[in-house]
């Protein structure tokens, strides 16, 4: 007889276990299917997160960082495609300057030269309504981007590094929705060190 109630209470044991397993697999579920997908990327815009940024300017952006830091001093010129989509801006900020004429670097670039993904035109606010950050990515070794008069598409304002044929030099200010394609070039400069110039195909 206790034997028995023991099995028994065994059997009513494990079906309390099962029950408990079963509703924790479906709140698992619920999360993840349901919860997840709708609040996940607000989370992650509001912990500081950049996702959204990446369809900002297709995969051209990231392709774009790696060929500028994989660049050689004095090395042939790499030709680079890429589309700035609505609604984003794709600017260069030099290591000196605090502003490119249009938008003031903001603190993400810890002080040197880099390249942002901004989703205004001062590259100083976030799109909270729409749950887009701000992307920029440092370039170490650069001291400045300078970009050819007349690239497609460019719209920043002229700057004090002149191109690399000495010809005046801008800074490098796309706002979407556009697609550019340019050379990228690194050289070093007597006066300024090392700079990545970014030209037109012709």
């Amino acid at each position: 007889m206790l034997r028995h109630k023991i099995t028994r209470n065994r059997k009513g044991s494990s079906d309390v276990t099962i029950l408990s397993g079963g509703r924790f697999l479906l709140a698992a579920a619920f999360i993840i299917f349901i919860i997840f997908p709708f609040f996940g990327k607000r989370l992650f815009g509001f912990i500081g997160g950049t996702g959204a940024n990446a369809y900002s300017i297709d995969k051209g952006f990231a392709d774009l960082i790696t060929k500028v830091k994989d660049l050689q001093e004095g090395g042939e010129t790499v030709p680079h495609p890429f589309t700035v989509d609505d609604g984003f801006y794709l600017v260069s900020f030099n290591y000196v300057e605090p502003t490119n004429g249009k938008a003031t670097k903001p603190p993400d670039c810890n002080g040197i030269a880099c390249f942002c993904v901004c989703t205004e035109p001062t590259c100083l606010k976030l799109d909270v309504k729409n749950n887009k950050g701000r992307d920029c990515r440092p370039l170490p070794g650069y001291s400045a981007i300078v970009a050819q008069k007349g690239i497609k598409g460019n719209d920043g304002q002229r700057q004090v590094n002149t191109y690399s044929d000495d010809n005046e030099g801008y800074y490098f200010y796309v706002k979407g929705e556009k697609t550019v394609a340019v050379n990228l070039r690194r050289r070093i400069s007597s006066l300024y060190g090392s700079m990545l110039y970014i030209g037109k195909i012709k």
